[in-house]
């Protein structure tokens, strides 16, 4: 999960919530990021969605 750190829809604090009932989801933030953080930072937003990393197969 990735976090605007300026968020007013969804808060980091109801993103940690989150991470806390899911912990084996990483839980990333993103300042100067609203709602919108693909906008508001594409360049940090496509680092750590692109970011290599393992490979989950279910």
């Amino acid at each position: 999960m990735i976090a605007g750190l300026e968020d007013s829809i969804t808060p980091l604090a109801d993103m940690q919530l989150l991470q806390q009932r899911y912990p084996h989801i990483e839980l990333a933030s993103i300042a100067h990021a609203g709602h919108l953080l693909y906008v508001d930072q594409p360049e940090q937003f496509d680092a750590l969605v692109f970011k290599p990393g393992p490979v989950h197969k279910s």
